[in-house]
């Protein structure tokens, strides 16, 4: 099954009404849609949930990690640390973090508020 997948040659194109773009050659991953997508993505992110200390969760391609406590600059240092460990995780398996999809969440009894990173 490597051999299948390194070995493939995948392209896409890109349709707007009755246009279509050239093909462009996939260089890393599987093409949305292929069965195997979904299970291969499963095994990779579950990679990342060992590789930080935070609590975190996976749901499809969707990552959050979280902490809790009373002292703020103590949570901000342990997100700031789980944070980078995710970076470096990304880098080196040629994942790309959605920075406009990226938020950070501070609750509160007061309520909570959003950071957009």
């Amino acid at each position: 099954m490597l051999n299948f997948i390194s070995s493939s040659n995948y392209t896409v194109q890109v349709r707007m009404g009755s246009t279509l773009s050239m093909p462009k050659q996939l260089d890393t991953g599987t093409p949305q849609g292929s069965i195997l997508s979904p299970l291969l993505l499963t095994i990779v992110l579950n990679n990342l949930l060992g590789n930080i200390t935070s609590s975190s969760a996976l749901y499809a391609g969707d990552f959050c990690f979280w902490e809790s406590g009373s002292h703020i600059e103590h949570l901000f240092k342990r997100c700031q640390d789980s944070l980078i460990k995710v970076d470096k995780w990304c880098t080196k398996w040629g994942f790309k973090l959605s920075v406009s999809k990226s938020a950070a969440v501070l609750f509160t009894k007061k309520g909570s508020q959003a950071h957009f990173l």
